[in-house]
């Protein structure tokens, strides 16, 4: 079942019902239809107190980490649900070799090597 939640900041009141905003950042118009369609759906929200609105964000595939990663950098301001590639993980953190484990050097002392 889908769940929908959105983060605040600390300087925001908390939201006990009403309007909801959600940001989704994502490369596939499958997530943004899913999405679009669930929080008008009536009996998936069954008689949810909060109105969600989402707010999307398209960018290429290629993209989404690296842009989530440099806006956390830069402000904080991230959305609050991304729909990612898991492909593009490997490359943002120096594996280009999914089959080659990831090598901790707190651990591995040869990975110094």
């Amino acid at each position: 079942m889908p769940v929908l939640a959105a983060c605040g900041s600390v300087s925001s009141r908390a939201v006990t019902d009403g309007p909801v905003q959600v940001s989704l950042w994502t490369h596939d118009p499958g997530y943004i239809k899913t999405f679009r369609s669930a929080v008008g759906d009536d009996a998936l929200m069954r008689g949810s107190r909060f109105d969600y609105r989402m707010r999307f964000t398209d960018a290429a595939g290629s993209d989404v980490v690296t842009r989530m990663m440099a806006q956390a950098v830069a402000d904080g301001n991230t959305p609050d649900l991304a729909g990612v590639i898991i492909d593009q993980f490997p490359q943002r953190h120096g594996c280009t070799d999914r089959r080659e484990p990831v090598r901790r050097p707190d651990r591995d002392r040869h990975a110094l090597r």
